[in-house]
């Protein structure tokens, strides 16, 4: 009896479609886009634009030894990005400590929040990013109530969702989270070079991403040496994550205001990598070579 069940399983696993297990895949009409900081060094952002990039996530500040900081690039990656037509994000690299204090989480947001302000006045193009791929020796329970409360805060300030950034190694490391955070959107470090599977795995309650990064070792124009590329989903309206917007519209000396709700798709990133806000090369399987 146990050989039978066990082939039938077997035999229906082998025909299941593999969108019951995986994500989503790219489509052609999937977005092209890229991640940088200071690591990355000056960029030739026309060219990285005529390559066919549409969108950036720039880092804006980390956490480390040595308490916060702002990326030196950030301010004239902005700029210059803007100005070849690139939409621009920026992301935060988070680094929690223990035992669990949320107002180290609400101070991080807070720093990331006023550099955005100063560079970033619309905070950008495209919706702001918690970098998290270093447990700061935090359990799974207080590692989700640090990422909560980092995100309240920033969208308090920004009125604007924010995407985690994470690894499927770092996830399955961390207890999967506990399964509490599939409803944040989900920016996926899974680069299929190292792994078996082509398509990032469902995970944590996670069936879609919102952004995939799918290797830190592409070559892009005006970018020397390697960098991250991502895939985004289908339009950069899909990308804002503006939890309201007000448009104000007049004729014949009328003013009418209108609240407009965008959502976008509920995904987050898993990424196993620890990386030191000075060192270029990880401690885990995935690094984000731009800390």
């Amino acid at each position: 009896m146990k050989k039978i069940l066990s082939s039938i399983i077997l035999a229906s696993s082998l025909i299941l479609p593999t969108s019951t297990f995986a994500m989503q895949e790219q489509t052609t009409s999937s977005l092209k886009g890229i991640d940088v900081s200071h690591w990355d060094g000056n960029i030739n952002w026309n060219s990285v634009r005529a390559s066919g990039v549409k969108f950036a996530y720039i880092k804006a500040t980390g956490s480390g030894s040595n308490g916060l900081y702002s990326d030196t690039q950030f301010t004239a990656n902005v700029k210059c990005a803007k100005a070849a037509g690139v939409a621009v994000g920026a992301y935060h690299y988070a680094l929690p400590s223990a035992p669990y204090s949320s107002s180290e989480a609400v101070k991080q947001a807070d720093f990331f929040v006023s550099t955005m302000k100063a560079s970033m006045p619309s905070f950008g193009d495209i919706m702001p990013v918690l970098d998290f791929e270093n447990n700061g020796s935090l359990s799974p329970t207080d590692q989700v109530n640090w990422i909560r409360t980092f995100i309240k805060a920033v969208k308090v300030e920004t009125n604007r969702n924010v995407m985690l950034y994470t690894s499927e190694d770092f996830i399955q490391t961390n207890g999967d989270l506990n399964n509490q955070l599939s409803d944040i959107p989900l920016w996926i470090a899974y680069w299929p070079a190292i792994n078996s599977d082509t398509i990032p795995p469902n995970i944590a309650g996670w069936t879609n991403w919102t952004v995939w990064q799918y290797s830190d070792t592409d070559v892009v124009p005006g970018i020397t040496g390697q960098t991250d590329i991502d895939y985004g989903t289908k339009s950069l309206d899909s990308l804002g994550g503006y939890l309201t917007k007000t448009t104000a519209t007049s004729a014949a000396n009328t003013a009418t205001t209108t609240t407009i709700t965008k959502t976008t798709n509920s995904t987050v990133i898993p990424v196993s990598k620890i990386i030191s806000p000075t060192t270029k090369k990880p401690v885990l399987k995935y690094k984000k070579v731009t800390h």
